[in-house]
């Protein structure tokens, strides 16, 4: 086991690969459009965009592409009225063997994971991170920082984005504890945009648009126990009702539609539960509470009826509780020898059968559960996980395990298969996707000493 950990982690971060020699050679380190191809890649994206009939003129040129490194496109705005273009061929100067860590930006106090945002003009997806000075950062599918932006906090809870003029172009929308922003994707704040709260916030703030009209709303909890509900130019909404919160409420608020009503569902710090109409009217009264022990471990399930409809969630005790809105309650355990402040108990869905697992960590061993409390997947660990694992990747699809000693990461797939993302330099701060939209996934880590990591995830070690 310790020599495949070493052999996994030698081959991920081996040198440096093609591309990052190319990139820290030639390519610009701000820019708004980036592109690059390797060695052939250029020719099967022409073949895949061109007529038939063009095809085997294309295929001529597969010879010559092979003997080219790299090939990249750069755009970046110079001015308001000029471009610069830039365009490289490279020939010959990459004789390191290829690794699966794709690229290395060094940006120190990173404070939040990286979350990944979609990009209308490049078709990719980029990164956006928050440092400890509160600035951001939005860095490009190949590594570059495109701009950073001071602001006046912290971002609460995750960004969202919207298309708030449905013209094709997205923002991102996002909150600190005083203020709400919406930026597009070179940083500049649309019109309007930020607004002060009247309370510092709770939560993060959460957009709607109940008919899929653009009537967008935006919905925040604060301190002063109210939520307030703004219309997409930040106006406070006229005739919203203001329903008194018994609590802070750090959950997010949740839209759901059964038997042709809409309901708002949140829940507060002392369990109590908030459902309401459009309007901020109590839409119905449970007779249960959801005091989740962590905010992750919480599932709301909508059932055939809003009676019917529950909250699933872990308590202070690793108990799983299952609690229908008509009052009807159920406790269930996953038998285990260890003592309760040993284990780290939580819930989550993963794959997309839209299944409840459930996975225990108990000082250096993960133990996966399915939806009937059988044990699926077991592994003994040379580290102490200390709570350390998250579900990433679209549709749920990867286990990320954090050795926050090492400073290492351990990614599996939804079947428990390791990938190649195995004992590679990364941190719990970590997010997945498929950044150029090429079917392959990527992990964005961030690691103690401030380096932002992309690695390429296959699962062929052969």
């Amino acid at each position: 086991k310790s020599l495949e950990k070493d052999w996994r982690k030698a081959k991920g971060s081996s040198g440096f690969t093609n591309f990052r020699y190319y990139s820290s050679s030639y390519l610009s380190n701000f820019s708004s459009v980036d592109y690059y191809w390797k060695n052939n890649e250029i020719i099967n994206d022409v073949l895949a965009n061109v007529k038939v009939e063009y095809q085997g003129v294309a295929r001529q040129f597969s010879d010559v592409m092979s003997g080219i490194d790299g090939v990249s496109f750069q755009a970046s705005a110079s001015s308001q009225t000029f471009n610069y273009h830039s365009y490289v061929v490279s020939t010959g100067n990459s004789t390191v063997e290829e690794s699966n860590q794709l690229w290395v930006v060094a940006i120190d106090s990173v404070t939040r994971e990286p979350e990944l945002m979609k990009n209308h003009r490049s078709k990719t997806l980029e990164v956006l991170i928050q440092d400890d000075n509160n600035v951001l950062y939005l860095i490009s599918a190949t590594g570059k920082v495109k701009w950073s932006k001071q602001i006046e906090g912290k971002i609460i809870g995750e960004v969202e984005q919207m298309d708030i003029y449905r013209n094709g172009k997205w923002q991102m929308l996002f909150n600190t504890k005083s203020n709400i922003h919406l930026l597009d994707i070179n940083g500049n704040e649309v019109s309007g945009f930020p607004f002060k709260l009247k309370s510092f916030a709770t939560n993060s703030v959460n957009v709607f648009d109940y008919e899929n009209k653009g009537n967008y709303r935006f919905l925040i909890c604060c301190e002063d126990n109210k939520i307030y509900n703004f219309d997409k130019n930040g106006k406070l909404l006229s005739d919203w009702k203001y329903p008194v919160l018994k609590s802070h409420v750090n959950s997010s608020i949740q839209h759901f539609v059964l038997q042709n009503k809409d309901y708002l569902f949140t829940y507060d710090k002392m369990g109590h539960i908030y459902l309401l109409d459009r309007r901020g009217g109590v839409r119905y009264q449970p007779k249960v509470s959801c005091k989740p022990h962590v905010s992750q471990n919480f599932r709301l399930k909508k059932g055939v009826d809003i009676d019917n409809t529950s909250v699933v969630f872990i308590d202070s005790l690793n108990q799983i509780i299952t609690s229908l809105f008509n009052g009807i309650s159920d406790t269930a355990q996953i038998e285990h020898s260890c003592e309760v402040k040993q284990c780290y108990l939580s819930l989550f869905e993963l794959g997309n059968d839209n299944l409840m697992y459930y996975s225990l960590l108990n000082n250096r061993s993960l133990s996966v559960y399915g939806a009937d409390k059988e044990l699926l997947f077991f592994e003994n660990l040379d580290f102490d996980v200390n709570g350390n694992l998250n579900v990433r990747g679209k549709n749920n699809k990867y286990l990320v395990l954090a050795d926050e000693d090492a400073q290492e990461i351990y990614l599996y797939d939804s079947d428990f298969n390791p990938t190649s993302v195995f004992s590679v330099p990364g941190s719990n701060k970590t997010t997945i996707g498929d950044v150029n939209f090429d079917g392959l996934d990527d992990v964005i880590t961030i690691t103690a000493d401030g380096q932002i990591i992309a690695y390429s995830v296959n699962f062929n070690f052969n």
